[in-house]
């Protein structure tokens, strides 16, 4: 585990809590879900102003795998979330 996240929806609130994780070798980063009836991965996808693809320090935009249908599945809670790009924000306080 690398550190932990939040997803937030401005009206739904906090939607998820997860695990971020970093696979040694290929440098990639997904996040875990840390409750919830199963167990989840997400590979995150993270890119520049330009949507151009870009290293974690740098990346203004997220996108993450799987998270619309993982939202459907788990929830059914409305507005859904589909499978949109995410702003990228580092670590808060």
């Amino acid at each position: 585990m690398v550190a932990l996240a939040e997803l937030r929806h401005k009206t739904r609130g906090v939607i998820f809590k997860f695990e971020v994780g970093h696979s040694n070798g290929y440098g990639t980063f997904f996040l875990s879900r840390r409750e919830g009836s199963q167990s989840q991965s997400h590979d995150l996808y993270f890119f520049d102003a330009r949507l151009h693809e870009a290293p974690v320090n740098t990346a203004n935009w997220v996108f993450v795998a799987g998270l619309g249908a993982a939202d459907w599945y788990d929830t059914r809670n409305a507005p859904q979330l589909g499978n949109t790009m995410w702003k990228f924000e580092l670590c808060r306080k």
